[in-house]
């Protein structure tokens, strides 16, 4: 016992004495052999002295038990903690210690040196999300103006907010600085340009646009103002603002700086695409003709800048020059060279070559016979051999593409066409066959009254007028007697509609449904109306219109209105519905809008359901269809990489997260790389783990949702090293600075875990004669 005191008390005079390598022999003697609680004091006194003799890992282990409260003793803890790391180049934990001791008032000089060098190191690391050391620098610069280190601190404000990754708050932090000076004005360029690009990866075109403004008002750096209005033009252009897009791409384009900007290889196809979405075809011809002579450009863009000028030219009706253009994207390979040549043959018809059209619509049939515009081509190769009186080729084209696709929406066109054709033929009975199955199958369509005609002539001819009246009693568009002021009434508001005038549209079809119950044009109504009604958002009595639409008719309405039957279940959160429609469109999809469209659906329907196996699968369709578009490729990965990890397949789920990261930006990459980490975390990869949180730190500061959850996991991975006080003081950052009050909610649940386990230590360690509150005196006090 005596022997124990003996050693507290050496220990204590050789502190006193500066000798601190013995003091800290006496002192850990006397804390592993003493049976009385170990105070608070007595650990700041080991810890310094292991300090002092650089043995910071030692220094760090003891002062960690004393940092916890609000006193002098804590706030000098907290700093000499904080050089303790820095000393071992653990520079975040060296932040955290003074930020920590900064917030405390006990000793202003010392809180001084420890924001300082809280921003300083904030600064190196590249890592605030919190923005709280661009924060501290300016109270700093404003508190103590005339200090010695005012002027670098001036310089770690601009290189803080140069470096920062919190974009968006780093852009709030710079615009609350009075009276800033040129250089910082030459930082706001950079920052707002920054968040504006942010904001664009985020789909926020007109917040992106904005800010773009806002760097533009300083524009020192040259490259970067053309840069900026480079994408604010593109900004308007994603907004369908053609014009605006096309004034400022222009001046972009005429500026002296263009070749030192990345985005003049698709300057020249932005403007042909603006003008050729405004109809200007002569205008668009020629900047995609700059597109194409431009060696830079993507083969991607060249081929479509091929394509869309062989449009320009078809429009036109230039159609040596629609040829050449649609031969040139043909030939690109690209994914496109389907439309390519099935164009080519329309422009070869359209100068009235027939038969090189036959030739071209023959080789496409063959080369590209799961094309979404395989039934089309089939559909015009028939027809154009009628046109050549080449009866026999035309049957068998149109048989060929009735059988080979028997949803396409041209099916009712080609039967009709067969037995007009046998009809011609003087082949009656093969006739009256095909033709009565277009009466039966479509029925109130253009075909099925076409096909009406032909059947009552085939009977008079045959001299069966009365087969004929019995035929038509159960024919309701057949009533002959109204169907003349039938078709005038039909007319008459599709016109109103087709002028956009919806909401006369949709009382004129209205009145049409309510006077022709079982009209001609029943069919037609219906779909329009529903259009009229979506377009006030009337979603309800739309759908009974669509439906009435599907459950009537196969004609070429049946797609459009299973789409919007789709989204109109999907936006009111009927899955199961929209599914069923999706899936019904995948089965009929006409054309590549269509399929991408019901792949899409499908795979987020089954992602909204949390039918994660189902995802899986859809995804991987997805990913194996090179017709989808872009966008739905990046959902396939994100939403499969959702699933993997739901279902614990971590290894498909790592691997699908990294791709995710690479492919998108913004808020969806920040996403993916938090969920790196958990799976990390899962897997025990503590390591790993905290490094990619760090990552996510460093890469996505303006993501405060991510970031939190990030620092949430890293608590977690401090308390799985057995370091409640690094977890502590992390959660303690959030509760002090996230205003999401769920993540707060969480973070407040996790710190009294961790209080609870830092009380079981300090038991261990202080002893039941543990005493809250020490002093620090003058000569200890560093």
């Amino acid at each position: 016992m005596r022997k124990n005191k003996a050693s507290k008390l050496i220990g204590d005079s050789y502190f006193k004495l500066g000798n601190y390598k013995k003091a800290s022999e006496y002192l850990q003697y006397y804390k592993e052999s003493s049976n009385y609680g170990y105070t608070k004091e007595d650990y700041y006194l080991l810890a310094y002295s292991y300090m002092e003799t650089k043995n910071y890992q030692q220094a760090i282990k003891y002062f960690e038990k004393v940092g916890n409260g609000e006193s002098a003793l804590v706030q000098n803890t907290l700093f000499n903690l904080g050089n303790c790391y820095l000393n071992v180049d653990q520079k975040v934990f060296a932040a955290k210690a003074f930020y920590a001791a900064y917030q405390l008032d006990f000793d202003e000089e010392l809180k001084e040196n420890a924001m300082f060098n809280f921003a300083k190191i904030s600064y190196e690391l590249s890592a605030d999300p919190y923005n709280r050391a661009i924060t501290a620098i300016n109270e700093y610069i404003k508190a103590y103006p005339n200090s010695a280190r005012a002027t670098e601190a001036y310089s770690y404000q601009v290189n803080l907010l140069l470096s920062s990754k919190n974009y968006k708050g780093a852009l709030e932090a710079i615009e609350k600085i009075e009276n800033r000076n040129e250089e910082l004005n030459r930082v706001y360029q950079q920052i707002a340009y920054n968040r504006a690009s942010e904001l664009y990866e985020d789909y926020q075109f007109d917040q992106s646009a904005t800010t773009f403004n806002k760097s533009l008002k300083y524009p020192y750096d040259k490259i970067l103002a053309l840069k900026a209005k480079y994408w604010k033009a593109d900004c308007n252009f994603q907004q369908r603002k053609y014009w605006d897009a096309i004034k400022e791409w222009k001046e972009v384009a005429s500026d002296y700086n263009i070749h030192k900007i990345s985005e003049q290889n698709r300057l020249n196809y932005n403007l042909g695409f603006s003008y050729y979405m405004l109809d200007k075809y002569l205008e668009a011809i020629e900047w995609f003709r700059f597109a194409i002579e431009d060696s830079q450009v993507h083969k991607r863009l060249v081929a479509d800048a091929y394509l869309r000028t062989g449009d320009c030219y078809y429009i036109l009706k230039d159609f040596p020059l629609a040829i050449s253009n649609y031969t040139n994207a043909y030939e690109t390979k690209s994914t496109t060279a389907d439309y390519a040549l099935y164009q080519k043959a329309l422009a070869y018809g359209a100068a009235g070559n027939l038969n090189e059209k036959i030739h071209v619509l023959e080789a496409f049939v063959l080369e590209f016979p799961k094309s979404k515009l395989a039934d089309d081509a089939l559909s015009e190769l028939g027809t154009t051999h009628l046109v050549m009186e080449q009866n026999s080729h035309a049957i068998k084209r149109f048989i060929q593409l009735v059988e080979a696709y028997p949803n396409s929406p041209f099916k009712q066109q080609a039967l009709l066409k067969i037995g007009l054709t046998y009809y011609n033929m003087d082949k009656k009975e093969e006739a009256l066959q095909i033709l009565k199955q277009v009466v039966d199958h479509y029925s109130g369509t253009k075909e099925s009254k076409e096909a009406l005609v032909s059947i009552k002539n085939i009977y008079i001819e045959s001299n069966q007028a009365d087969d004929f009246f019995t035929y038509v009693q159960n024919i309701p568009f057949a009533m002959i007697s109204n169907n003349e002021q039938d078709s005038i009434s039909y007319m008459a508001t599709e016109n109103v509609y087709m002028n956009k005038k919806y909401s006369e549209a949709l009382k004129g079809f209205t009145k049409y449904l309510n006077k022709y119950p079982n009209g001609a044009f029943v069919i037609n109504a219906h779909f329009y109306r529903a259009e009229c009604l979506l377009d006030i958002q009337e979603y309800d009595e739309a759908l009974v219109n669509y439906e009435f639409v599907l459950n009537n008719s196969t004609t070429a309405f049946r797609e459009p209105a299973l789409l919007k039957t789709a989204k109109i279940y999907r936006f009111k959160n009927d899955y199961t519905k929209a599914l069923a429609s999706y899936q019904e469109l995948y089965n009929r999809a006409s054309n590549e809008m269509y399929l991408s469209e019901s792949l899409e659906g499908k795979l987020e329907c089954f992602h909204q359901m949390s039918q994660e196996d189902s995802v899986l699968m859809m995804a991987q369709i997805i990913l194996s269809n090179a017709m989808v578009s872009e966008q739905t490729l990046k959902k396939a990965h994100i939403y499969r990489a959702n699933a993997a990890l739901q279902t614990d397949n971590l290894i498909l789920a790592q691997k699908e997260y990294t791709i995710v990261e690479k492919l998108t930006k913004g808020r969806t990459a920040a996403q993916a790389k938090y969920n790196q980490a958990l799976i990390q975390y899962k897997q025990g990869r503590y390591k790993e783990s905290e490094e990619t949180v760090f990552e996510l730190i460093n890469e996505f500061g303006s993501y405060d949702y991510w970031i939190t959850k990030g620092f949430i996991l890293l608590a977690d991975i401090y308390v799985k090293y057995g370091n409640t006080f690094q977890a502590k003081h992390t959660l303690q950052s959030i509760i002090e600075n996230q205003n999401d009050t769920s993540l707060v909610l969480i973070a407040q649940q996790k710190i009294r875990i961790v209080q609870e386990l830092e009380a079981i230590e300090e038991a261990k360690d202080f002893g039941k004669e543990e005493i809250d509150s020490v002093g620090v005196s003058n000569e200890n006090k560093q």
